[in-house]
């Protein structure tokens, strides 16, 4: 995409560094007041709505990128919930409405994210926090069909 002048570059970069630092800072919050972290990690979301807002998709996806990379040199392994459901997904998500993309495709990219995220959560959960295997009524099922009940469950 070939830009018209420097002005509009540098706008751009400019929307995209201060939704980065918005964004940053909800994270870092959300790391360090343990009881606000699910609020502060929704307004995480805010700060990339800042250069969606503008219909700048790739500065939005280079903010998201940065937050991350950045997010995860402070907040180490609790920037996940920003990674997996803040981040990027928010500006798929809007550049799909914006599009107006087909419904059933949007749901259906939608499902498959879910299902990745809810895969992710499943084995890092499996490797820190418990073995989900070992509770008393999902033992009958294998693990084929445990992960499709807790998939369908969580999606």
């Amino acid at each position: 995409m070939k830009y018209s002048n420097r002005k509009d570059i540098g706008r751009r970069i400019a929307f995209a560094g201060i939704g980065a630092a918005v964004s940053l800072v909800f994270v870092i919050l959300s790391y360090y007041v343990n009881i606000l972290t699910l609020s502060f990690t929704v307004f995480s979301s805010c700060g990339i709505m800042i250069p969606l807002a503008m219909y700048y998709y790739k500065e939005s996806i280079f903010s998201a990128v940065v937050t991350i990379a950045l997010g995860a040199i402070f907040a180490n392994i609790k920037i996940l919930p920003y990674v997996l459901a803040s981040g990027v997904y928010v500006v798929i998500t809007t550049i799909m409405h914006d599009k107006k993309l087909n419904i059933f495709l949007s749901y259906f990219i939608k499902l498959v994210y879910f299902c990745f995220v809810f895969f992710v959560l499943y084995k890092l959960t499996g490797l820190f926090v418990v073995n989900i295997e070992k509770i008393s009524f999902l033992q009958n099922l294998s693990q084929a069909w445990l992960y499709v009940v807790l998939n369908i469950i969580f999606v």
